[in-house]
């Protein structure tokens, strides 16, 4: 393993599960290598090996075996369990600090990070198929929305607005009878 995964996991200040895995990683022989192309070798058919980095080194590292293979050999595994957070360096007390993080928080939320790391590095369309999770289940297929689908919405809104529109018809009703019978 080298990058930045090894050094967070080889800091002196780690949380319990840093040291943990640092303390297994450092217990398989053979499980650090200097290079990412080294520890990219390692991972093949029916190996145990994984390759663990940073989300886009890792994507990199995907589209770079395709382009030498002409094949999707790696994949990412569905979800991540570490988070790395890149950030800007400001001057002490600048007057623009809360507005860049909450200008990076909005484009964080709304996916445009996302977006633009994915038009920036694009993967190749047969690498990012469909990903298996390890357990294999009877999936449910869902069928995709269509009218026959949604019949049974649209008759909760039917009744819900002629139930409105006789409460506001008799309510119009009775305020008028009562404004006819008032006296003036």
């Amino acid at each position: 393993m080298a990058g930045i995964v090894d050094t967070l996991l080889t800091s002196i200040n780690n949380p319990d599960l840093y040291s943990k895995l640092r303390k297994r990683i450092d217990s398989v022989p053979n499980s650090r290598c200097n290079l990412a192309s080294e520890c990219l070798s390692l991972i093949t058919p029916g190996s145990r090996n994984v390759y663990l980095d940073v989300k886009n080194y890792v994507k990199d590292a995907i589209k770079a075996d395709f382009e030498k293979t002409g094949k999707c050999n790696l994949q990412m595994a569905k979800e991540g369990f570490l988070s790395s957070f890149a950030t800007l360096a400001l001057q002490k007390n600048s007057p623009y600090t809360k507005s860049i993080s909450q200008g990076l928080l909005d484009l964080h939320k709304t996916g445009l990070l996302d977006f633009w790391d994915t038009w920036f590095r694009p993967m190749p369309p047969q690498c990012t198929g469909n990903i298996q999770s390890g357990h294999r289940k009877a999936r449910n297929k869902t069928s995709s929305l269509s009218l026959k689908n949604l019949t049974g919405p649209f008759i909760v809104i039917a009744v819900g607005l002629s139930f409105s529109l006789l409460a506001f018809l008799l309510e119009h009703i009775l305020c008028a009878q009562e404004r006819n019978q008032s006296p003036t």
